[in-house]
């Protein structure tokens, strides 16, 4: 029997449909009678006082904010549903050790179509080498070798990947469907 979900992160490059996914995901919780709180890597770094920049020391020093934040959610008996970059495999790999719970959904898209869903104006200017600090040009994403998922969120639409999802995380989530 697998243990229950008490913690969704949500992880992959800038635009590949995290935020996406987890908003979708979070309202089909609650819907469903499931207390959630999506917890979003860029508002999260809104929320601080001391603004960490987007270099890997930085990144890690995100990672631990986050995981601290989520377990904190999780004991107030709400699921938290985690969208954030996550581009080292040591970091994941310290969540996946000390949140119990912890689930992990890699959304992997390919650069042209980043580049192409590129909202926030990162990949083009930092593949001429205008930006630094760009997860997927100049600081690498770690391919995630211990997702619990992997989608490839270029071939599937956000609602095709949530009833993706909900097919695996619905057995493993408490019953409390209203």
């Amino acid at each position: 029997m697998t243990s229950p979900i008490s913690s969704i992160w949500i992880i992959g490059c800038s635009q590949a449909g995290k935020t996406t996914l987890a908003k979708l995901l979070v309202n089909r919780l609650r819907t469903r009678g499931h207390h959630s709180l999506m917890v979003d890597g860029d508002e999260i770094r809104a929320v601080h006082d001391n603004k960490l920049g987007f270099d890997p020391a930085s990144r890690c020093k995100q990672t631990v904010r986050v995981k601290r934040l989520a377990n904190w959610v999780a004991r107030q008996k709400t699921l938290p549903v985690v969208s954030i970059v996550h581009p080292f495999e040591d970091d994941r790999l310290k969540c996946r050790e000390e949140i119990p719970g912890y689930f992990e959904v890699y959304l992997k898209c390919g650069i042209k179509e980043l580049i192409a869903r590129d909202s926030k104006k990162l990949y083009l200017p930092a593949l001429r080498g205008e930006k630094k600090n760009v997860v997927g040009v100049d600081i690498p994403y770690d391919e995630p070798g211990y997702a619990d998922i992997t989608f490839d969120s270029e071939k599937l639409r956000p609602e095709e990947l949530l009833e993706q999802l909900w097919s695996i995380l619905k057995p493993r989530l408490l019953d409390v469907e209203i």
